[in-house]
């Protein structure tokens, strides 16, 4: 489990976990350690994961605690019936 810190982490990550809305990320590689912060960078680069959907599946008294996700070794653009069907 990684956790994040929304004061720190960039505005489109932080629109979607208040916004309870799906977030892809499509390669790894293409993102910097202030992303989301050092310990989220660092377990992605640790166990080689390129891509990943999320999406919110718990919200308590309106902040999203849970996620499921997708993940990939490789680039993944996934497409909106995957996204749709998380």
């Amino acid at each position: 489990m990684v956790n994040l810190d929304e004061s720190t982490m960039d505005p489109s990550l932080r629109d979607a976990i208040v916004g309870h809305k799906p977030f892809v990320v499509e390669n790894m590689d293409d993102l910097s350690p202030s992303f989301a912060g050092e310990e989220f960078y660092n377990f992605f680069k640790i166990t080689g994961i390129k891509a990943q959907l999320i999406v919110p599946v718990a919200v308590v008294e309106g902040r999203t605690v849970l996620g499921l996700g997708i993940m990939s070794r490789v680039p993944t653009s996934f497409t909106q019936e995957e996204i749709n069907a998380m």
